[in-house]
């Protein structure tokens, strides 16, 4: 029997966990999928004329593309594969060739599985964080005043006409590169301010990046959208020197004050046009509260974090969730 709900995951999300726990507590049947066994779900390709059976076997009550992980290479050439010498140098695009059809197989993997109800939705590739700020800026949402630039003079002019600063962070997705030797370290790249001295020492042209109005912050607004409903955080991280920049350099000693927040009626509607416009039903999104009353966007996350908005306001996401997934209520 087919299980009646479908949940692509990590081995260690906590979130999913919990989630799972209210779908049991409703007696209902679970299949979970995570990014390290996705592979071994695998089964051979072979259609046929039985339709009415492939239907019944990959379709689901309902779907959570909670966490999807990237490609993992299923296999891949090295130089004593090739006989000949002189295709060595071409290793690489023996490889990128080998990923482009594993990369079929992993999109074709997602799409099979059947719902009408989704929670999510399956990218098969990162959503694009540029196209957001446009589309919230063309919805009238108030976004930072932005640049994208590797022209030393443009960031120049752009640094003199913002006189609170400006900042820098990453064009797609936060970054963190683990140490193969030490799992405790990392690099992490974080919103860094950037000054005059700074600039004037790049030179005339540098590595494309993007640039923003550094805010004046009263406080962080993390908002978890779920089915036109907005269940929002503040984050007062302007109370350390650790955390004004990015609230992600985490306080230990002395964490960031967080509670419950209510958004305008005009934001969450603007957040709404803005989530049905980018076809999702639920992410996490980022804003940020200036001292002069400004509501600013920043960005949104599919498939955010919602564990640590739930907790310190008593959202209890985690069984909303599971009752969006089998319309209890």
């Amino acid at each position: 029997m087919t299980p009646q709900h479908l949940l692509f995951s990590h081995p260690f999300d906590y979130s999913t966990d919990q989630v799972m726990d209210w779908l049991l507590h409703y007696k209902q049947s679970i299949h979970r999928i995570n990014s390290s066994n996705e592979l071994m779900e695998f089964e051979d390709i072979e259609w046929s004329n039985k339709k009415e059976e492939e239907k019944k076997a990959y379709n689901y009550r309902s779907i959570w593309f909670r966490k999807v992980s990237e490609l993992i290479r299923g296999n891949t050439m090295e130089e004593e594969h090739l006989a000949d010498a002189s295709w060595r140098e071409t290793l690489s695009y023996f490889n990128e060739t080998i990923d482009k059809e594993w990369s079929n197989v992993h999109d074709y993997f997602h799409r099979k599985f059947k719902s009408d109800k989704q929670l999510s939705r399956y990218f098969p590739r990162p959503l694009n964080k540029l196209m957001v700020l446009e589309k919230a800026q063309h919805l009238g949402m108030d976004i930072p005043k932005t640049l994208i630039t590797r022209q030393k003079s443009s960031l120049l002019a752009f640094y003199k006409k913002n006189s609170k600063g400006i900042i820098n962070k990453s064009i797609s997705d936060h970054l963190m590169f683990a140490n193969p030797n030490d799992p405790s370290q990392a690099l992490v790249n974080y919103t860094e301010e950037i000054n005059e001295a700074f600039i004037e020492a790049l030179p005339q042209k540098f590595g494309l990046s993007l640039f923003q109005e550094k805010l004046d912050k009263r406080y962080e607004i993390r908002s978890f959208y779920l089915d036109g409903q907005c269940y929002s955080m503040a984050i007062f991280s302007q109370g350390s020197n650790q955390t004004q920049l990015d609230f992600r350099r985490y306080n230990d000693k002395r964490p960031n004050r967080r509670t419950a927040y209510q958004l305008d009626k005009k934001v969450s509607q603007q957040i709404d046009q803005l989530m049905k416009a980018l076809n999702l039903n639920t992410g996490s999104l980022d804003l940020v509260k200036t001292k002069e009353g400004r509501c600013v966007f920043l960005e949104v996350n599919p498939s955010g974090q919602f564990g640590m908005t739930s907790y310190p306001c008593n959202y209890y996401l985690n069984k909303l969730i599971a009752e969006f997934l089998i319309d209890h209520g």
